[in-house]
């Protein structure tokens, strides 16, 4: 996070009201000159499941890998600090890993900076049926349908499956997903695709994708 106070609450709220609640926070504060350390200092403090890490500002990709250092479940999702997730995202994506599944992702909707998550009808039935199988077959599937996006906090990986294939976020440059996604699909042996609204991408003046032109158990729990 970087300056977030003003989202950090509600991103935080989304996070701890999960439907399924086996999993740790690793919060990096990437320099953050605002209001923001206290919020997680508040949080931490009062509801548990959190490390904070602070370090000078890195920017997004550096931070993304510390937070993945520090990170001790079993699989690992994204979640950007002024951004939200449905209650029921990791409950979801919990359900669909087994021994064999490397990577499950989803979709997600873009919102603007007044959204409230109760807009969101995130109990409805799925009207699609997740994909399975071979993460570059269901990556070619999702490209002709327009639905793959280039985005780390569509996917929740095992941790595992990134050690195995050594992969960590290129520091220094903008749009930091596009290499990192496009690499966790086309080497996840066995992926499953859930077409369904889990994640939202709040679309804010002065964030990176609204400054350009936007392109078309307990030894199980979660790395948030």
């Amino acid at each position: 996070m970087y300056n977030v106070e003003k989202y950090l609450e509600a991103c935080l709220d989304s996070i701890y009201n999960q439907t399924f609640q086996d999993f740790e926070i690793i919060a990096v504060n990437d320099g953050s000159t605002d209001g923001s350390l206290g919020i997680l200092n508040d949080y931490r403090d009062k509801y548990g499941k959190m490390m904070i890490v602070t370090q000078e500002n890195k920017g997004l990709s550096a931070t993304r890998n510390v937070g993945v250092s520090y990170a001790k479940g079993e699989f690992v999702c994204y979640v950007d600090s002024d951004d939200l997730i449905s209650p029921v995202t990791l409950e979801k994506v919990y359900y669909h890993f087994d021994e064999t599944v490397d990577m499950v992702a989803y979709n997600h909707i873009y919102v603007d900076e007044r959204f409230e998550l109760s807009e969101l009808d995130i109990y409805k039935e799925p009207e699609i049926k997740p994909l399975k199988g071979n993460g570059k077959e269901i990556y070619m599937s999702l490209s002709k349908v327009n639905k793959y996006r280039n985005m780390a906090c569509r996917i929740c990986i095992r941790r595992t499956f990134l050690d195995e294939i050594g992969i960590t976020f290129v520091e220094g440059i903008f749009y930091e997903d596009v290499m990192y996604t496009l690499i966790c699909y086309l080497k996840a042996k066995f992926m499953v695709y859930i077409d369904e609204e889990l994640y939202v991408y709040r679309r804010r003046e002065g964030s990176i994708t609204c400054s350009r032109k936007f392109a078309k158990g307990a030894d199980s729990y979660i790395s948030v």
